[in-house]
C-alpha cells in the first residue's frame, strides 16, 4: 500500500500475535488521509489469516440513535446470544429488542458485548473495525471501550479510525495509536503519476500544491482533471481548507446527477441505517426507485454492499446532506418516519426531525419512545429522546417535567456533565413545587455517588418543604434525603433539629417507616428506644420492601449500632439491585456491605465486596463510591500489616475524591491511624484517629483504636471524656460493640483493669465482632501477664492468636505470638495460607465456584464474562494447589477464615 508499510507492519504483527493476546488499536488522520485504505488492507490481510471481520461505521446524523453502532456491529452475530449467562443474555435481547424488556444497566450490557465477542472468537479470531467513531453514539463507544480495555486474554483485535481534529471519544481507553501523516513529495508524485500519465507538469504541479500530501485529495483532484478531459489547472477550486474543497468536489459531482439520483442519495444520508429495504420502502412514498441510484453507482458515489448502500466516503454523505435545501431534507425525514411505523423510536426521530417549532405530538411521541428506550436499558438514550421532546414542548411544565425525566435518566446512564446542566434548564422552565423537589433527589443521588458539591441543606429542606401540599411523597421523600444527609455529612445540631421539625409537621404516623429512617438518621442515640425497635420489625419483610428502602433500613441501622440488621438490610438491597441490573445502586450498596462486614471483623468478605464495588463505580464514574471502597480496602490491608497496599489505596481515595464527603474523610484518617498503630508509630496514630472524631458514627466506633494509641503515646488526658461518650451512647442504643469498647478502653487506662475487660467479653453479642473481641482478650491477657497470672494470660492470648490468624490480621497475630513467647511458651511462625495469594476478585470466583455455581452463573453474579470466569479459575486452581472444580470446596474449607 503506497507510503503506508511501516502502518501496515505494526497491523501485521497485531494480527499475528492475536493467539497470545488481543489488541485495540486507534487509527488518526485528517479526511482523505487514507485511514479508510489502511483498514480495507488490514481487513483483507485478517480475512486471509482465518479471522472473522465484524465491522461498524459512525455517521454524523446517527451520533444521538444510541446503540446504532452497536446494532449495525453485532447484527450478524447476535445469535450467538443464547451462549451467554442468563441475565446477560436477557439484556443483549432486550438492547437489539429481539426479546422482553428488562431495562438492563449499561455496564451489564458492556459486559455481556465483551461475553458475545469472547464466544463468537472462540471459533476462530476477531478482527472488530469501528470507523469514524468521533461520530460513533456514545452508548456504543461506552461498550466498546469497556471491550478495549478487556482484550489481553481474547483472541480479538479491536482497530477504530478518528478524524484528527475530532475529539477521539476513546482516547480515555488507552489505545494503541497509530498517525498517518500526508504522504512524502515523492511518494505523492508517483500517486499522480500512476493516475494519469498525460496529466501536464503545470496540473501535476498544482494537484500536488493543492493536496498537501492528501491521498483523497490527490485522487480526486487528479480524476476531476481527467473526467473533464483537461490537462490544466482551471478546474481546481480555490484555495480553501482541505476539508472543504473535498466536501466541495463531491457536492459538484452529486450536482451532475439527475433530479430524482440526488433525492434517493438524499434519503439515504438522512437515515440511520443503510438498509435497501428501508430506502425502498421510503423513495416509494416519494415516487422514487432503487433503480434511480445507477448514475451514482456510476459515478463511484456509493455501492451496494448485502442489503445495505455505503457512500464511498463520509465526505460524500456530508456534501448530499449539506447541499440540499432544506424543505427537501424535511420531506426526507418525513418519508422515512412514515415508513419506520414498526420502528417508533427511530420514527420518531425522524418526525421530530422534520419538525420546525414546537409541537405537542411529536414532543409525546418522543416521550413514549424514551420510554421504550428505558425499558430496553438505553437510559442514555431516553435522556436524548426526553432531551428534545422539551425542546419541542409548547406548555412550560411540561418541558420543565421533560428535562426532569432527561436529568434523572442521565444520572441512570452515568452520564454525570449532562445532569447539572438538564436540572438548570428544568428549574428555569418551571416552577412547579413537585419538579423542583425531583429534581433535588436526583441531584443528591447523583452529587453523592460521583462526589460532586451538594445544594445546601437548607435548601434542600425548603424544596421539600414546598412540595409536600402539592405531593407529600415525594415532599417526604426529599425530607428524608435531608435527614440521611445530615447523618452523612455531621450536619450542626441546629440543622438537625430543623429537619426533625420538618419531618415532624408532615403529619405522619410516628410508625410510618420513613419518619423511622429521618429520626434514626438525625438523633440515633435520642431516640434508639422508639426507633430501634421499629426498625426490627421490618426485618422479616426486607425480601418483600423495594431494594431503596432496604437500603434505607442498613444505613438507618448503622446510625443505630444494630450491626446485624444493617448487614441484613444492606446485603438484602445489594442482591435486589444485582438482580435488577440495577448495577450504580448495586456498587453503592455492596460498599456499605464492605463498611458492615469490616465492623463485624470479616476481612475477607469486607475486602472482596469492597473491590468489586470500586471495580464497578470505576466502570460507572462513580468516583465517591470508589473512594469509599478504597478507604475500607484501606483498613484491611492495615489489619492485614499490608502498609505499602493500605498507602497506596489512600493515595487511590485522595485521587478519586480531593473533596470527599464527611465519611470517607474519616475513614481515611481511621485507616491511616490503623496503619501507624501496627507498625508502632503512635504519635502518628494518635493524630490520624483523633481526627476520625469529627464523625459521629465513625468517632463512637474508633474508640478502642484511639484510646490503645493515646496509652502507647502516653497522651490519655482526653481518653475519659471520649470513653464517656461513647457509655452514653451505648446505653441508650443498648450496643454490644460499643460497651465492650469501651468497658476495654478503661481497662486499658487503669492498672485495676479486670473488672472492666471481664465485663467487655462477657457483653452478649460480641461474637459478632470476632476481632474487636480478640484484641480485647489480647489487652486482657497482655495486664494478666504484667501481673504474673501466667496460665490465665496463656488462655486468652492464645484465643485472640487463633482468631487473629483466622482473619489474617498479622500485626496482632505477631503481637500475641510474641506475648506467648514472653510467657514462656514455644509457639511457631503461623505459615502463610494459600489463599493469601489469590486476589479479591480471584477469591469470590472461588467461593461461588466451590458452592456449585457453574462460570456463567458466577459471571452474571460478578459483572464478569463467562470466558474471564474460566480464565480466572485455570489460574486459581495452581494457586490452592488443586487440579480441578471439584476439589475447590474441600480447599477453602481447609483454610483458615473460610
Amino acid at each position: 500500500m503506497l507510503g503506508r508499510d511501516a502502518e501496515l507492519a505494526v497491523m501485521r504483527t497485531v494480527l499475528a500475535q492475536v493467539h497470545e493476546h488481543g489488541a485495540a488499536v486507534a487509527v488518526h488522520g485528517e479526511a482523505g488521509i487514507g485511514k479508510t485504505t489502511l483498514v480495507d488492507e488490514v481487513r483483507r490481510m485478517a480475512t486471509a489469516a482465518g479471522f472473522r471481520v465484524l465491522t461498524c461505521v459512525g455517521v454524523q446524523s446517527e451520533t444521538r440513535v444510541g446503540l446504532a453502532g452497536l446494532h449495525q456491529l453485532l447484527h450478524v452475530v447476535v445469535d450467538r446470544v443464547d451462549a451467554l449467562p442468563q441475565r446477560q443474555r436477557a439484556a443483549l435481547r432486550s438492547a437489539f429488542g429481539i426479546g422482553p424488556d428488562t431495562a438492563p444497566d449499561r455496564l451489564l450490557i458492556s459486559v455481556a458485548v465483551l461475553g458475545l465477542l469472547e464466544e463468537v472468537a472462540q471459533t476462530r479470531p476477531l478482527l472488530l473495525v469501528i470507523e469514524d467513531v468521533q461520530w460513533m453514539d456514545q452508548p456504543t463507544v461506552n461498550m466498546i471501550g469497556f471491550v478495549a480495555r478487556r482484550l489481553a486474554e481474547t483472541r480479538i483485535v479491536l482497530l477504530t479510525t478518528c478524524r484528527t481534529g475530532e475529539r477521539d471519544p476513546l482516547a480515555p481507553f488507552g489505545m494503541r495509536q497509530i498517525r498517518l501523516d500526508r504522504l512524502p513529495d515523492a511518494v505523492a508524485a508517483e500517486l499522480v503519476t500512476g493516475l494519469n500519465p498525460a496529466m501536464s507538469r503545470e496540473a501535476r504541479a498544482r494537484v500536488l500544491a493543492e493536496a498537501e500530501g492528501n491521498p483523497l485529495a490527490l485522487v480526486e483532484l487528479t480524476r476531476g482533471i481527467e473526467d473533464r478531459g483537461l490537462h490544466d489547472a482551471t478546474i481546481l477550486p480555490d484555495r480553501l481548507p482541505l476539508g472543504v474543497r473535498l466536501e466541495n468536489m463531491f457536492a459538484g459531482q452529486v450536482d451532475a446527477l439527475p433530479e430524482p439520483t440526488r433525492d434517493l442519495l438524499l434519503l439515504a444520508a438522512v437515515n440511520t441505517e443503510s438498509s435497501l429495504t428501508e430506502l425502498t420502502m421510503a423513495g416509494a412514498r416519494l415516487g422514487l426507485g432503487l433503480e434511480q441510484l445507477v448514475p451514482a453507482e456510476d459515478a463511484g458515489l456509493v455501492r451496494s454492499v448485502g442489503h445495505r448502500l455505503e457512500f464511498r466516503h463520509p465526505l460524500v454523505r456530508s456534501a448530499v446532506y449539506g447541499a440540499a435545501p432544506f424543505a427537501r431534507r424535511v420531506a426526507m425525514h418525513r418519508a422515512l418516519a412514515e415508513a419506520l411505523a414498526d420502528d417508533p423510536v427511530r420514527a420518531a426521530w425522524h418526525r421530530a426531525a422534520a419538525t420546525v417549532g414546537r409541537d405537542e405530538p411529536v414532543a409525546a411521541d418522543l416521550e413514549a419512545a424514551a420510554e421504550r428506550d428505558r425499558a430496553r436499558g438505553a437510559v442514555g438514550d431516553a435522556m436524548r429522546s426526553l432531551e428534545r421532546a422539551a425542546e419541542l414542548s409548547p406548555d412550560p411544565d411540561q418541558r420543565g417535567r421533560r428535562l426532569g425525566l432527561a436529568a434523572e435518566a442521565a444520572r441512570q446512564a452515568g452520564l454525570t456533565s449532562a445532569v447539572d446542566r438538564l436540572i438548570a434548564e428544568a428549574a428555569r422552565a418551571s416552577a412547579d413545587p413537585v419538579l423542583h423537589a425531583n429534581l433535588v433527589l436526583t441531584h443528591i443521588i447523583m452529587a453523592t455517588n460521583a462526589n460532586l458539591p451538594m445544594r445546601g441543606l437548607v435548601e434542600t429542606v425548603a424544596v421539600g418543604r414546598a412540595a409536600v401540599p402539592h405531593d407529600l411523597d415525594v415532599g417526604a421523600a426529599t425530607l428524608v434525603q435531608a435527614a440521611f444527609r445530615c447523618m452523612t455529612d455531621g450536619a450542626a445540631p441546629a440543622v438537625r433539629t430543623q429537619v426533625e421539625h420538618e419531618i415532624r409537621a408532615l403529619g405522619l404516623p410516628a410508625a410510618d417507616l420513613r419518619v423511622v429512617l429521618a429520626l434514626a438518621a438525625l438523633d440515633p442515640v435520642r431516640h434508639a428506644a422508639l426507633v430501634t425497635p421499629a426498625l426490627r420489625a421490618t426485618a422479616a419483610h426486607l425480601p418483600a420492601l423495594p431494594p431503596i428502602v432496604a437500603a434505607g433500613i442498613g444505613e438507618a441501622a448503622e446510625s443505630l449500632h444494630a450491626w446485624d440488621l444493617a448487614e441484613q438490610g444492606w446485603s438484602t438491597a445489594a442482591e435486589a439491585f444485582r438482580r435488577d441490573g440495577a448495577v450504580a445502586d448495586h456498587a453503592m450498596t455492596l460498599g456499605r456491605l464492605s463498611r458492615v462486614r469490616l465492623t463485624a471483623g470479616r476481612l475477607s468478605d469486607a475486602v472482596s465486596d469492597a473491590d468489586q464495588a470500586g471495580r464497578l463505580a470505576e466502570e460507572l464514574d462513580l468516583p465517591a463510591i470508589a473512594a469509599h471502597s478504597a478507604v475500607i480496602a484501606a483498613r484491611v490491608h492495615a489489619w492485614r500489616g499490608e502498609h505499602p497496599r493500605a498507602a497506596a489505596e489512600l493515595e487511590r481515595c485522595r485521587e478519586l475524591a480531593p473533596a470527599p464527603p464527611a465519611m470517607i474523610v474519616a475513614g481515611r484518617h481511621w485507616a491511616a491511624g490503623l496503619s501507624a498503630l501496627a507498625e508502632g508509630r503512635h504519635q502518628d496514630a494518635l493524630r490520624e484517629l483523633e481526627a476520625v472524631l469529627v464523625h459521629p458514627e465513625a468517632g463512637l466506633l474508633v474508640i478502642g483504636d484511639l484510646v490503645e494509641a493515646s496509652v502507647r503515646a502516653r497522651d490519655t488526658g482526653r481518653a475519659a471524656g471520649w470513653i464517656d461518650e461513647v457509655e452514653a451512647a451505648a446505653r441508650a442504643l443498648d450496643s454490644a460493640l460499643l460497651w465492650m469498647l469501651a468497658h476495654r478502653s478503661r481497662g486499658l487506662l487503669t492498672d485495676q483493669a479486670e473488672e472492666h475487660f471481664k465485663r467487655a467479653l462477657a457483653e452478649p453479642g460480641i461474637a459478632g465482632h470476632q476481632l474487636e473481641a480478640a484484641r480485647t482478650r489480647l489487652a486482657f491477657g497482655e495486664w494478666l501477664r504484667r501481673k504474673r497470672r501466667i496460665g490465665e494470660a496463656r488462655d486468652e492470648i492464645a484465643a485472640a492468636m487463633r482468631a487473629f490468624d483466622a482473619a489474617g490480621a498479622r500485626p496482632w497475630a505477631e503481637r500475641a505470638r510474641t506475648e506467648l513467647r514472653a510467657s514462656g511458651l514455644v509457639v511457631q511462625r503461623r505459615t502463610e495460607s494459600r489463599l493469601a495469594q489469590l486476589t479479591s476478585q480471584e477469591l469470590q470466583i472461588a467461593r461461588l465456584a466451590a458452592r456449585g455455581h457453574t462460570n456463567k452463573q458466577v459471571a452474571d453474579q460478578l459483572f464478569l464474562s463467562h470466558r474471564t470466569v474460566s480464565s480466572h479459575l485455570y489460574r486459581i486452581f495452581p494457586k490452592l494447589g488443586i487440579t480441578g472444580r471439584a476439589e475447590l470446596r474441600d480447599a477453602l474449607e481447609a483454610m483458615p477464615g473460610e
